[in-house]
């Protein structure tokens, strides 16, 4: 099994977060005028800028209040003149502006010179299309810190996730970083990259396609490049639960420790489930398993799983529970190698 001696530098992807986050905020794009107008079931109007309904819940910007989360259904009605992605449960699409409807329970969604009317609750998600790149992004970043002195030894865990949203479709960057550093012996880390694209070509279907890099020092990997992609389907979309899954074909070239590097060919079928908790401050869990069988080694199938809960403390800051395992069943390693590794992890962040 590979092990670092001593207080190595860290794997490149800290530095790699901390570069890709600062560029993220501290770009400056051009605030966007707040003259969205929400008109709430109590009768109050409310002032302001949409940034999304996903889960349930109006993102809504205002000036005196700052940034406030709104229920979906508490709003009677929306006026706005941007331009928006508004997503229905059956998986349709509509860009559009937003504006009152004379029918009561719906919206309308101008799209040009057409107008269609929407029923509200059938909405579960409203995206702003803007112009600008970086007002298009929108992310979350955590950190986990723990030390012991008895044996100078310190536990490090980040995760970070940047999403850039187009028509039609959405590219996501992930990064996990799990590190323990121990003084005079050994350094473990488990490290993982990912970038997918999701672009949607018919109500509740998409094209996928990933590109990742993973190393973990558990099970003797010293570092995979995959590439590939794939179709896939929505099968719930709703206010409270998202269920998705989407195969397809996975090329990877992997060197595991004192072995060649080796080039694989495999398929993939991978299946995420997200479930929302309404209540005065929001949860989340999400779970999502990737079975990954190789065409070039026969019986070797790796699986990766994520189980992860996440409760807002604050506005924008939340506290994360994380529980990830990777399975081998056939490591192309000479010895004993582990052929499981389970890692559990605690955080705190932030969300922009």
């Amino acid at each position: 099994m590979r092990r670092t001696p001593g207080y190595r530098a860290l794997l490149p992807i800290g530095p790699l977060t901390v570069c890709l986050f600062g560029i993220a905020l501290c770009a400056s794009p051009a605030q966007a005028q707040k003259t969205d107008v929400l008109v709430l079931s109590n009768g109050d109007h409310v002032t302001g800028e949409i940034k999304e309904l996903t889960r349930g819940k109006v993102r809504f910007k205002t000036d005196p209040m700052g940034t406030v989360y709104i229920k979906w259904q508490e709003i009677v009605s929306i006026t706005s003149d941007k331009v928006f992605e508004v997503e229905l449960e059956s998986g349709q699409k509509f860009f559009g502006s937003i504006q009152p409807s004379s029918e009561s329970g719906q919206d309308e969604i101008v799209t040009g010179k057409t107008l269609v009317g929407l029923r509200h609750l059938a909405v579960v998600r409203v995206s702003p299309i803007k112009d600008s790149f970086w007002s298009r992004l929108d992310g979350s970043i955590d950190l986990g810190l723990s030390f012991l002195q008895q044996n100078t030894q310190f536990d490090y865990n980040l995760g970070a996730e940047v999403k850039y949203r187009a028509e039609n479709s959405r590219t996501s960057l992930k990064i996990s970083s799990i590190i323990r550093l121990q003084n005079e012996t050994e350094t473990t880390n488990r490290q993982a990259l990912t970038v997918a694209h999701v672009q949607s070509f018919a109500p509740k279907w998409f094209w996928a396609g990933l590109g990742a890099f993973d190393a973990n020092a558990e099970l003797s990997l010293d570092g995979r490049a995959s590439a590939g992609g794939g179709a896939g389907r929505w099968f719930v979309q709703t206010n409270k639960i998202n269920l998705l899954s989407w195969g397809g074909i996975l090329y990877a070239h992997e060197k595991f420790e004192d072995q060649e590097g080796d080039n694989v060919l495999n398929g993939i079928v991978a299946t995420m489930f997200d479930f929302f908790i309404d209540a005065d401050r929001s949860s989340d869990i999400h779970a999502s398993v990737d079975i990954i069988p190789s065409f070039t080694q026969s019986g070797r199938v790796r699986i990766e799983s994520t189980l992860e809960g996440r409760h807002e403390f604050f506005k924008d800051f939340f506290f994360k529970l994380s529980l990830l395992n990777s399975f081998d069943s056939k490591p192309p390693t000479e010895g004993e190698t582990n052929k499981n590794d389970l890692a559990l992890t605690t955080s705190l962040g932030w969300s922009f």
